[in-house]
């Protein structure tokens, strides 16, 4: 009874195997979309055949009616190759001498029959019997190669054809099969703005096989291929044809199915998709129209009697010898338009597919191009099949935003970012004039934004927040945080006692706070929308007691680093304050900390799809080193303060600055979000950003998701902000102190 029960509740409800179907057809949907090549140049609208399937397939009640979903949005396609596969039916038994094998028919012509996959599967036994049939071959002007019938496996049968030396028997001189290409992206193309991350989308091409030229006797003999649109042709075949030593009779008709590459995509219901990732190239651009003669199934004769007309026909093309076919290795590759836009759907509340179809957008940048895929340690497929109940709940744009934004913090990435009209509305755009940082475990403002504003309220700083109008501090960022990406907890929190003040600009925003001595009172402030992210003030760089240097790498702009290193070469050693956003002063400075020219500074990954196989990941991997430099060296010691709020180019400073001189980091562990950042557009006017590729330390170490770890772990306290004391550094100076003694020498 136990054991029946656990069954029941186990089985999947009729609701849960319906989102199942939607989430398995918007998987489907987007492997075609990144890899079917004629997406990328053929006027085809891939989105509304989406569009048209998701009310189907959301109907179907049983395996039937979700099978005629599928079957229809594919043939939006209008590609043979990519197909729903019918039910596999058991293996027929083999009746008399196996295949491959050879018997001769009227006009001295050889049948060589490769029909019977089954037979096939035995590899060297399949070798000695071509082995054999070769020696036949040797003997015979005219030779059919039958492969119709359902032939799946027939693409490795190329090899042993090749091995035995029959295709040789054809080829006066080396004869060519077309080439092909496939669709490939290297990272994520932007689709709103511009990135430093170099990002593209293309095709690659594959040389087609050669077989070797045979003996002086080839040039007598030819070759008929009987195919059918079951048949696989191997590519050694194929070349016979391009070069004119052999025809193709198609059965019923016949596409490069069996020629081009494919990959097997599997559905609920054991459904199976066959999608084609190449395409052959012609002179004349990309086909699949590979046969000479069509003529039309009819009933098969066992032993090749007149009952077989694809075999009469095969017998039949020997009166026309075949001509080559313009191509080989020199063939132009055809040229590629763009390929339509994706539907935006201006609405801000799109209708149901739409609202998936971001779903499934976001589906394919987690599992194709997002470079930090194996850190996400959860399904990826189980997020999108969670998102689509919210989605279709969802009421209004609002709903919809938040719906999404909760599917895209799965990615656990700082770097992501949501946005709409109607979310920033909801959020609010404005936000008082103070600071807020969780500093032991409280939200406390640590600054002003617009000093007299915030005082006129009778707020000071490290005033501890308790309520945000009415609602808890810490339940109100427990409820943002449903709907913050963040990579790592300390990242989480920052971003939730930021938001947490946040609401319309112009509103007024009650706080709760606890300032010394515990006493609670209530301020209001005005939000609004401009603030400075700091709050540090005075000189960009000085000298601090004891002669050591300090430089607000959060303030100092690049053009000013020279001047920096003139007013701090003489100092014992020098803080680089990365406690903020640089603007892109790692490149100029990280170079004059080092005696080596051009040190490894960073490992870059980017992601390389070339197919929905995600079993094996295609990447890019690169290391980006510190550029070279004649500027005089600054070779005394450096640290740099870090804490949540070194992000992405900081972070990426901290690298350089490692890489440079070892220099040491102080504070609390970073944000842990860098690489180069892209956007996918969204329907309903939603943006989505995310990292694009992968950083890690020059020698390999994670980043992500950990960020910068520090050296010496410093945090300042809610006492020392309200003394007005910088006690992360403090801490520096005092670890200065502590090591200069065996430094001090340049």
């Amino acid at each position: 009874m136990c054991g029946h029960a656990t069954l029941r509740a186990q089985a999947p409800t009729a609701d849960s195997a319906r989102i199942e179907r939607l989430a398995s057809l918007g998987r489907l949907w987007v492997a075609i979309k990144c890899f079917h090549p004629w997406l990328a140049y053929r006027p085809i609208d891939w989105d509304a055949a989406l569009v048209a399937a998701v009310p189907r397939v959301s109907a179907a009640t049983d395996r039937a009616a979700y099978a005629a979903a599928v079957r229809d949005m594919l043939a939006t396609l209008g590609d043979p190759v990519t197909r729903l596969q019918p039910d596999r039916p058991p293996p027929a038994p083999s009746h008399g001498e196996p295949d491959p094998r050879s018997w001769w028919i009227a006009d001295s012509v050889l049948v060589v029959s490769l029909r019977n996959s089954a037979d096939l599967e035995d590899f060297d036994r399949t070798t000695q019997r071509l082995s054999n049939i070769a020696d036949t071959v040797r003997l015979a002007r005219r030779v059919i190669f039958d492969l119709r019938g359902s032939t799946d496996a027939e693409e490795g049968i190329g090899w042993q054809l090749g091995e035995s030396g029959v295709l040789s028997l054809f080829a006066a001189s080396p004869a060519h099969a077309p080439d092909q290409r496939g669709r490939m992206h290297s990272g994520f193309v932007p689709e709103n703005g511009q990135t430093s991350g170099g990002y593209s989308s293309g095709f690659y091409t594959l040389d087609g096989m050669t077989v070797p030229a045979g003996d002086s006797t080839a040039s007598t003999r030819t070759a008929v291929l009987l195919v059918n649109d079951k048949s696989s042709i191997p590519q050694a075949m194929l070349a016979l044809h391009t070069a004119g030593r052999a025809g193709i009779v198609a059965e019923g008709g016949a596409s490069d199915a069996g020629v081009v590459r494919t990959y097997e995509w599997a559905l609920p219901d054991s459904l199976r998709v066959i999608i084609r990732l190449t395409e052959l190239l012609q002179a004349d651009g990309p086909t699949g129209a590979i046969a000479d003669t069509i003529v039309p199934v009819g009933a098969e004769g066992a032993d090749g009697s007149s009952r077989d007309p694809g075999l009469a026909a095969a017998v039949a093309a020997f009166a026309s010898r075949p001509t080559p076919r313009p191509g080989g290795p020199d063939w132009p590759v055809a040229r590629a338009a763009s390929p339509p836009r994706d539907s935006d759907f201006a609405a801000a509340y799109p209708p149901l597919p739409y609202r998936l179809m971001a779903a499934f957008r976001i589906w394919a940048i987690g599992q194709y191009f997002f470079p930090y895929r194996e850190l996400m340690r959860e399904r990826w497929d189980r997020v999108l099949a969670d998102a689509i109940p919210r989605l279709e709940a969802a009421r209004d744009s609002v709903e919809y935003g938040l719906a999404i934004t909760e599917m895209a913090t799965h990615l656990h990435d700082s770097h992501v970012w949501v946005n709409s009209p109607s979310l920033q509305a909801h959020f609010g755009s404005g936000i008082p004039p103070v600071y807020v940082r969780m500093i032991e475990g409280e939200p406390v403002i640590t600054h002003f934004m617009d000093d007299s504003a915030a005082r006129r309220s009778g707020v000071r700083v490290g005033d501890v927040i308790v309520a945000v109008d009415g609602e808890g501090a810490h339940a109100r960022m427990r409820r943002l945080e449903r709907y913050i990406p963040a990579s790592t907890p300390q990242a989480l929190e920052r971003v939730a006692a930021m938001r947490m003040t946040r609401g319309p600009a112009g509103s007024t925003v009650r706080l709760r706070v606890r300032g010394a001595g515990n006493i609670v009172r209530t301020v209001e402030l005005t939000r609004a929308k401009s603030w400075e992210m700091t709050g540090r003030t005075g000189p960009l760089f000085r000298i601090l007691p004891g002669n050591i240097g300090y430089a607000d790498l959060g303030r100092l702009p690049a053009e000013q680093v020279d001047s920096m290193f003139e007013r701090l070469k003489d100092t014992r050693a020098i803080v680089f304050d990365m406690r903020g956003y640089p603007f892109g002063t790692a490149w100029p400075i990280a170079p004059r900390l080092t005696r080596a020219d051009m040190p490894p500074a960073a490992r870059f990954i980017r992601t390389n799809p070339m197919s929905p196989d995600t079993t094996e990941r295609d990447q890019l991997s690169f290391t980006q080193t510190l550029p070279h430099t004649d500027q005089w060296r600054y070779l005394r010691p450096t640290v740099m303060l870090i804490d949540e709020r070194t992000i992405s180019q900081a972070e990426h400073t901290g690298l350089f600055l490692e890489a440079a001189n070892g220099t040491k980091f102080i504070g609390s562990p970073t944000t842990g979000a860098n690489g180069d950042v892209t956007v996918v557009t969204l329907p309903g006017g939603v943006t989505m950003s995310f990292t694009g590729q992968a950083v890690r330390h020059a020698d390999g170490r994670q980043l992500q998701r950990t960020g910068l770890v520090p050296d010496v772990p410093a945090r300042p306290t809610i006492a020392g902000i309200r003394a007005g004391r910088d006690e992360v550094l403090e801490r520096a100076l005092r670890y200065l102190k502590a090591t200069l003694p065996a430094q001090a020498g340049r």
